[in-house]
């Protein structure tokens, strides 16, 4: 095989594996979005569960793996949402809603660049792979 025909191939195939892999970040990126819209869909579903309680009704408080602990509601016009940066601020029921149907949006808008992104990087890896095929039939004809 010629070293020019050679460095074409090992470069086509660094290329090859580079778009691979990000491919592969993309769709990781996805599932995380995925995973942030279902817990959006689940929080916006308790606080409408929420806005039906009464005070002082007993519910369980999941502190996460599984565990929970037994309170007692002792507000019922408020919760507390965390904008970032170790802040939390009182919001009413809709505000709240508003602010996860926000949130929402967002995630939707940066799924959709993802997937044009992702589709952008499965067109270069379709267009790529013939021209490797190619290039590797070469080398072992030879």
């Amino acid at each position: 095989m010629a070293e020019d025909s050679k460095k074409r191939m090992e470069e086509k195939m660094i290329m090859y594996q580079i778009l691979q892999r990000q491919l592969e970040v993309y769709r990781e990126q996805m599932v995380q979005l995925e995973r942030e819209m279902a817990e959006i869909e689940s929080t916006k579903q308790t606080v409408g569960d929420l806005k039906n309680i009464k005070k002082e009704n007993s519910v369980m408080i999941p502190l996460g793996s599984g565990l929970f602990i037994e309170g007692t509601i002792t507000k019922t016009k408020n919760i507390l949402m965390s904008p970032g940066a170790n802040m939390m601020v009182e919001k009413n029921f809709e505000s709240a809603l508003d602010g996860l149907s926000e949130k929402e949006k967002q995630i939707e808008k940066a799924s959709r660049r993802l997937q044009d992104e992702s589709g952008k990087v499965a067109e270069q890896l379709n267009a790529l792979t013939p021209e490797l095929e190619k290039l590797v039939r070469e080398s072992q004809e030879k």
